[in-house]
């Protein structure tokens, strides 16, 4: 609804932040390692997060009250299907998973990836996956169809730190760890529409 920012650091918390006075109104604990990432369904009532302890959690944002707790990966990172439905998470163990975010069942596991997963995404229609990982690829993986990768991109050249969709669907943002720059293709064939030099420094993050 516009109202919170909710953050996750190295001190093991998450916490959700006003925007009308600038304070945090909450703090959620229970991971026992730094949290390193979190996400907040599209409703605004659960937050997800994954931790370094390797454990992922639903939180309701309204109470701070911990509603599953979720082990699998090491080194997670997460995002949430647009439906609100789904988890999407990705780790040290070299696959993308799909998991029920009521339940907590692993509803598909994509396995290709030949290095951590360090980013994934979901497009806005709800129908694919993308995944970036240290082993230099940003891959696509068609959920209609069970979960088939259906695009490898290869133009980095090393860890593939973030990725993310653009609001219409219609293009992949990528960038890279170590060869510092951002790569934005078309999701339908996955062609490079353009790079960005953006820094002289590891890109770190795109949105």
């Amino acid at each position: 609804d516009g109202q919170y920012i909710v953050s996750g650091g190295g001190d093991s918390t998450i916490r959700v932040w006003s925007l009308a006075n600038e304070k945090d109104v909450r703090r959620l604990q229970g991971h026992t390692a730094r949290v390193m990432s979190v996400a907040v369904t599209p409703d605004g009532n659960y937050i997800v997060s994954g931790g370094g302890d390797n454990t992922m959690r639903v939180w309701l944002l309204a109470s701070g009250e911990e509603v599953l707790r979720l082990e699998g990966h090491t080194g997670l990172v997460l995002s949430v299907t647009p439906d609100g439905r789904r988890i999407v998470s990705g780790g040290g163990d070299e696959t993308v998973r799909l998991l029920s975010l009521v339940s907590g069942m692993e509803v598909r596991r994509l396995e290709g990836h030949t290095g951590r997963v360090c980013a994934v995404a979901v497009t806005p229609s709800g129908q694919h996956i993308v995944s970036g990982s240290e082993d230099s690829t940003v891959r696509m993986w068609s959920l209609a169809s069970g979960g088939e990768e259906v695009r490898k991109l290869e133009r980095h050249t090393g860890w593939v730190s973030s990725v993310a969709v653009s609001p219409n669907g219609q293009h992949i943002v990528s960038a890279g760890g170590y060869d510092e720059t951002v790569r934005v293709r078309s999701t339908p064939r996955g062609l490079a529409g353009f790079e960005l030099d953006a820094a002289r420094s590891a890109m770190l993050t795109v949105q």
